[in-house]
């Protein structure tokens, strides 16, 4: 009769190291998956709902859904042309008010950090500006997500 072996402690921690590495690994590379679809369910309920109380009116399913499309943009661009202006105006006050605040912070932890370069406001400031400037930067993953999502709602109108 063979003798069943048992592992070592070390390698059963090595191979649950493995298992949970792999098992982020794969999360990692499902995350998106599982927002875009998260996303898509989000706004299919509502546009099937809207499309369910348009047709018994005589307007087909696809056009009903359209229409709840169209109306839901047209509500967030408005919602976005409300917060949108207010929101840059308080960044760029933040912007703008960086060196002073990095200056007293400099000033009040001196003696902790052993001082440093007077200009580091400054360079901060510019550095947040660029995102100012070029707020792609900062909005490229939000974007790629929403045109992700733009492509999965055209997919399921024309279908």
């Amino acid at each position: 009769m063979p003798v069943l072996r048992r592992s070592s402690d070390p390698v059963r921690a090595v191979l649950l190291a493995g298992a949970l590495v792999a098992a982020w690994l794969l999360f990692r590379e499902l995350a998106t998956l599982l927002v875009l679809v998260v996303i898509t369910l989000v706004i299919a309920i509502p546009l099937d709902a809207c499309a369910s109380r348009l047709e018994p009116r005589g307007v087909p399913r696809p056009a009903g859904a359209a229409i709840a499309l169209i109306a839901g943009l047209a509500v967030l661009g408005g919602v976005l042309a409300l917060v949108i202006p207010p929101f840059v105006d308080q960044l760029q006050r933040f912007v703008d008010a960086v060196p002073g605040i990095l200056s007293d912070l400099h000033h009040r932890l001196h003696h902790l950090t052993g001082g440093g370069p007077r200009d580091a406001g400054v360079r901060v400031r510019d550095i947040l500006q660029g995102y100012l400037d070029k707020p792609l930067r900062l909005l490229g993953p939000i974007a790629s997500i929403g045109l992700g999502v733009a492509g999965v709602v055209g997919t399921f109108i024309s279908s």
